[in-house]
């Protein structure tokens, strides 16, 4: 690289901000359906469970994950 020259990185998905487990189930539940995230990870990663036949949060699996 010389002076002056320029470098941009894109790259996909982030950090994100606030504590994992405080973000929307269903919106986790989204990112398990456009497969940004799998079942197994939504569940350790952010506290959401996944019904696996209808791919929506399950809200009182999810409670006590994050309880």
């Amino acid at each position: 690289m010389k002076p002056g020259d320029r470098v941009i990185i894109d790259a996909p998905g982030g950090g994100g901000y606030g504590h994992p487990f405080e973000r929307d189930p269903d919106l986790v539940a989204d990112d398990v359906r456009e497969g940004f995230v799998s079942r197994e990870n939504a569940r350790k990663d952010y506290g959401v469970a996944i019904d696996p036949a209808t791919q929506e949060a399950d809200a009182a699996e999810t409670k006590k994950l994050r309880g």
